[in-house]
């Protein structure tokens, strides 16, 4: 199973997208996304990236609903007030030590049921109809409201903190594995753009300061000065291909000195970066270093022309 993908809903389309009736809105939470499968044993969780991570959060692993053998929900295991970052590596099937007293505030917030034949308003029906199962589980269905209250619900995310909106569309089919236009949108207050690390250049060894006749070292001699990074693109017969886009620099000064001494460990990584937009060729304007993605798998990363 693979987990349906968003596209950054863009300037050129926010107005008619928001004023679509067939598009429906709700929270993007800043959590991992996860699929959470019903077993007669109890159920399983199946991370972005494929793995398997029940075991580190029991309190969900242990639920049992015997009239939901074999229903899969698609959602995010989420903690408010708990950074994406730290439940990531919660989740993490590689991070040792994690005690179950850590994460038994996760809850898995549901917004979709895993269904090829359903589109998005089946889909939210059959979740609503199985939503009275989960009473006094750590398991919740997330709400939605009309496209009309878009504009109001994105306001007031961003004031509590929040990360943006997500906006549907009714007559879509489960689409796994994919990024296509006129489906799922993300609205955030900043953009964010997840990438794979393709290669670094160095750092300029000297330079010469404003007002200065003479070059000096600069604060990076000898250290990483930028990665440069590449989205994968599609081809119509659904061939992917890693492209180079461009580079990016702004991390602190520890990830720095590590990608300098260990770059092979960071080559083919997902990081998450920030900026302006996507230019048409595909370079991110501005582009500043945000964090590590250990919860998606390098071909996710796709750029939508």
């Amino acid at each position: 199973m693979k987990h349906m993908n968003a596209c950054p809903l863009k300037a050129n389309k926010r107005e008619r997208i928001l004023k679509d009736p067939l598009y429906i809105c709700e929270e993007k939470l800043k959590g991992i996304r996860a699929f959470l499968t019903f077993t007669h044993l109890g159920c399983i969780l199946q991370s972005r990236g494929g793995h398997y991570i029940s075991f580190r959060f029991p309190h969900l692993a242990e639920i049992r609903i015997p009239e939901l053998e074999g229903v899969t929900i698609d959602g995010e295991l989420f903690q408010r007030g708990i950074p994406d970052e730290i439940i990531a590596g919660w989740g993490n099937h590689r991070t040792c030590n994690i005690s179950p007293s850590v994460t038994q505030g996760v809850k898995f917030m549901a917004f979709d049921v895993y269904n090829l034949t359903l589109r998005q308003f089946e889909r939210k029906q059959a979740l609503a109809g199985i939503a009275p199962f989960f009473k006094d589980t750590m398991i919740e269905v997330l709400p939605h409201r009309p496209v009309r209250h878009a504009e109001k619900m994105f306001e007031d995310i961003l004031a509590d903190g929040g990360e943006g909106i997500m906006l549907k569309n009714l007559t879509a089919m489960y689409q796994p594995g994919k990024r296509l236009e006129g489906i799922w949108y993300k609205l955030k207050g900043k953009e964010t753009f997840d990438v794979v690390i393709t290669g670094f250049e160095m750092a300029e060894e000297t330079s010469i300061k404003k007002g200065e006749v003479y070059a000096t070292d600069t604060k990076f001699k000898g250290l990483i000065g930028s990665f440069k990074y590449g989205m994968y693109t599609e081809n119509p017969h659904g061939d992917k291909s890693l492209i180079e886009l461009g580079t990016c620099s702004g991390m602190k000064d520890d990830i720095r000195r590590h990608m300098t001494l260990h770059p092979d460990h960071w080559i083919e990584q997902v990081v998450e970066i920030t900026g302006v937009a996507q230019e048409k060729s595909g370079a991110i304007e501005n582009p500043r270093y945000g964090r590590l993605r250990t919860d998606k798998r390098k071909e996710e990363c796709v750029w939508v022309r």
